[in-house]
Order: C-alpha cells, then structure tokens, then sequence
C-alpha cells in the first residue's frame, strides 16, 4: 500500500491551493454538486482523483473537493475527474 508520504514526494499543494480550488468549484462537491457538508460544519473532502494505493500524487493536479459521501461512495479504482472543465484556467486568472 503506498503511503501520503510516498504521495507527496510525486507532488504536494498548499493550503491556498487547495482552497483556490475550492472556490473554482463553487465550495460545492465536484460529483453531486451538495453544499449540505457547508451548511453542516464540515469542510470538503480532498479526494484523490488517482487514489494513492494506486500510485497517485498529492499534486492540486490529482485532487477534487467531494463531500464526504460521495468521497465515501467512491470505489478504489474510480478515477474519475469530476472537476469543472476549464478549472485550470480560473485557477490561473485569479492568480494574476
């Protein structure tokens, strides 16, 4: 089983990254679209779109906010990126 340490040295992402990314994607999750973990208390999850036993990186690249049960709901090969076409970009415009 590989190991977030392992994860981090294929990449990593800070703090303001990854609330960046969150604002791109409206603080709602990527798959349902929810904001109830919002309105609950309960941050994003930071779901890794390759999961780490299957080799994935800790990059922002290869993470997307889910909400805990959709995180939860997610089977060990499920790659699949449900981040808004075109997030990069944003990203990059609130950049500069």
């Amino acid at each position: 089983r590989t190991s977030l340490a392992a994860a981090r040295l294929r990449g990593t992402h800070t703090n303001s990254m990854w609330v960046l990314l969150c604002e791109v994607c409206n603080w709602a999750c990527c798959r349902c679209g929810s904001r109830e973990c919002l309105r609950d208390g309960f941050p994003m999850t930071k779901d890794h779109i390759v999961p780490i036993s299957l080799g994935g990186s800790d990059a922002l690249e290869n993470l997307q906010p889910l909400c805990m049960s959709c995180n939860l709901a997610k089977g060990a090969r499920d790659c699949i990126d449900h981040r808004p076409a075109g997030w990069r970009v944003e990203m990059l415009e609130i950049m500069s």
